[in-house]
């Protein structure tokens, strides 16, 4: 069990990340490099996009999430086609 100080700590952490990716310019470039790394971790997909819209808005962050979901799909889709 986590004691209360330890759940307010990571609340604040969780507080500050979320104020600054809605703050920052470089945020969806950093929201990129997670999606990209997303499939060596294993990470849900699917949460990484609802984050995407919760961070962004609806707009924003289908753009982005459609860019980096297709960015991350492509690596693995070039090594299975390989030239004959």
């Amino acid at each position: 069990m986590f004691t209360y100080d330890e759940m307010e700590r990571k609340s604040i952490l969780i507080l500050r990340i979320l104020n600054w990716m809605q703050a920052n310019p470089l945020a969806p470039l950093v929201y990129l490099a997670i999606y990209l790394l997303r499939p060596l971790t294993f990470f849900s997909a699917t949460l990484l996009s609802i984050a995407g819209g919760f961070l962004f808005g609806p707009v924003w962050g289908i753009v982005y999430t459609v860019i980096a979901a297709n960015a991350s799909a492509s690596p693995q889709a070039m090594a299975r086609t390989r030239p004959q």
